[in-house]
């Protein structure tokens, strides 16, 4: 049994890690974009690396694709909602709106979330989660008020990446509320972006898109594909491993920290401003964060019950 200790900072690490790794592959996919890969190009080679690392592990794990229906479905439908649709949103929007703002959208899926879980449940987070959802919150505004001097025409761009939080809060519920029984956390992860794979494939045929098919030696687009396609592999189980320790709430909180790493790598890569707007910002994110995750730890933790996903070995 993980000692105390561990169990308390293992929710914290692994919203740290998954916020690095969506941050960053949010920022690197802007540079692909203006390159001229196609959005749905891209989205197809993080889905086709992701699913040959997952469908192997599950091989040398000696564990058997899921086949019921309604694993199928949650992982169809938590794709979508959690990584699929954000990313082709993002692919489509940074390169009018930047790194820095699109990734902004992300610190929403808080609030997005404990208004969807009030309006099923009439719960309430406790005092002070809502001040850490409210400072986050505070922090959002600061850095839309940082990206109010957009290029002209980006509005409707602006207004499309507001879907974004939406489409997280959604996926956190699924997530929480639609987990099916009698399925290890790997098997999950693999069919993720196999469902993905059967949505994306007719998409692309349909509308020609164009493959970005690497050369050798590679070169510095297709380094820096190979290197998405890796962080896409390591986001699914960290995924899982986290909602098996966290609700929605907390995963949630994956937003704030996606920000701070979206502005980050937008003001070093592309030059996109860093003004005292965004660092004011990404202070309050931050410190959103340390709010919800302290309330939760300081949370007595409810009687144990049944787990409904088989834990990996």
């Amino acid at each position: 049994m993980p000692s105390l200790t561990h169990t308390r900072w293992l929710v914290p690490a692994l919203i740290l890690a998954l916020g690095f790794l969506i941050g960053t592959n949010t920022a690197l996919a802007k540079g692909l974009v203006q390159g001229g890969i196609a959005p749905l190009s891209l989205l197809l080679w993080h889905q086709a690396g992701a699913t040959a690392v997952l469908l192997l592990a599950l091989v040398l794990r000696g564990e058997a694709f899921p086949r019921q229906p309604a694993a199928l479905a949650y992982s169809a439908l938590l794709g979508l909602c959690s990584l699929t649709l954000p990313a082709a949103i993002g692919f489509h929007a940074m390169p009018h709106i930047g790194a820095g703002t699109y990734t902004a959208m992300y610190t929403l899926s808080p609030i997005c979330t404990f208004a969807l879980r009030w309006a099923i449940d009439r719960s309430y987070p406790g005092h002070r989660r809502l001040l850490g959802l409210m400072v986050g919150g505070l922090g959002a505004a600061s850095l839309v008020v940082a990206g109010l001097s957009l290029a002209p025409g980006a509005g409707p761009w602006l207004a499309l990446a507001l879907l974004t939080p939406l489409l997280l809060a959604s996926g956190n519920l699924v997530r929480e509320r639609l987990l099916p029984a009698g399925v290890s956390r790997l098997q999950l992860s693999a069919a993720q972006p196999v469902a993905q794979l059967a949505l994306l494939v007719p998409l692309a045929l349909l509308t020609g898109t164009p493959m970005a098919l690497p050369t050798w030696p590679l070169d510095a687009a297709d380094a820096v594909l190979a290197s998405q396609v890796v962080i896409a592999c390591a986001i699914y189980p960290l995924f899982f491993a986290l909602q098996a320790r966290a609700d929605a709430v907390a995963l949630s909180q994956i937003g704030y920290v996606t920000v701070a790493v979206g502005v980050l790598w937008g003001a070093g890569l592309y030059g996109e401003a860093l003004s005292a707007w965004m660092a004011v910002a990404v202070l309050l994110l931050l410190a959103g964060l340390h709010l919800v995750q302290s309330a939760a730890r300081a949370t007595p933790a409810p009687p144990a019950a049944a787990p409904a996903v088989r834990p990996c070995p």
